[in-house]
């Protein structure tokens, strides 16, 4: 367990970031988000809709790489609600080639039929029912979304953003592991390491679901019988870097 100290000093920054972005001239449902209150530090985690949300890029680098699809699925009362997935190609002026085509399999073709960014996003932020949102290495979904926003002169959005990668980071390591193997905190290997399924990777909304069954199991391990006990402000320590 994080200290309490460093559990509260991230959960303030955040609430402070989000009370002086209140005001900001949000587009769409945005402004709905940030119309209602922060979900409380000490919010029972399972009564809040988490959306978990995976982008498919071209690269990692939000400067000269694209969003090539969005996928989405949210989490209510600790059940995944599959009526509410979303699943979106983005258009590109500069369509994927050679490798990142055999990586999503998505055609320039099919890029061009995509919907504009802004409309995609907009999508997801229809969807986004509170502030909490879930991703495996959320550091690529949130440099993305905040490009996009720097480009219309605003901040990226203060959401609280849950991350199974680090929340795996953050639970004790096999005895006598010096160094983790190639791949160890792939979404793929630690599903395997709880004995979840193999799904296809590369596919957003597939990653988006597989995203969320971790969280469920991690949420197991963490709290066992008590997990109805789980806050969001607990969680949201256990997703710090």
């Amino acid at each position: 367990m994080r200290w309490p100290f460093l559990r509260r000093s991230a959960w303030q920054r955040l609430a402070q970031l989000y009370a002086q972005q209140a005001g900001l001239p949000w587009p769409g449902a945005l402004a709905t988000v940030f119309s209602r209150p922060l979900a409380g530090e000490n919010a029972p985690l399972f009564g809040q809709t988490i959306l978990a949300l995976d982008f498919e890029t071209s690269g990692l680098n939000p400067d000269q790489d694209n969003i090539v699809s969005i996928g989405f699925v949210a989490l209510q009362a600790g059940i995944i609600r599959l009526a509410s997935a979303g699943h979106m190609l983005v258009q590109s002026a500069v369509p994927e080639q050679g490798d990142a085509i055999r990586l999503h399999h998505i055609l320039p073709q099919m890029q061009r039929q995509g919907l504009p960014l802004a409309e995609a996003l907009e999508s997801v932020w229809q969807a986004l029912d509170g502030q909490v949102v879930l991703g495996h290495g959320t550091v690529v979904e949130q440099a993305f979304i905040a490009r996009f926003f720097r480009l219309a002169g605003l901040p990226a959005p203060a959401l609280i953003w849950l991350d199974t990668l680090n929340i795996e980071k953050s639970l004790p390591r096999p005895w006598g592991m010096e160094q983790e193997p190639r791949g160890y905190w792939q979404l793929a290997e630690v599903r395997r390491r709880y004995g979840l399924p193999d799904y296809p990777a590369h596919h957003a909304l597939v990653d988006a679901v597989a995203c969320a069954e971790l969280l469920l199991v991690q949420i197991d391990r963490l709290y066992r019988h008590t997990a109805a006990s789980a806050t969001v402000g607990e969680l949201y320590q256990y997703s710090q870097p």
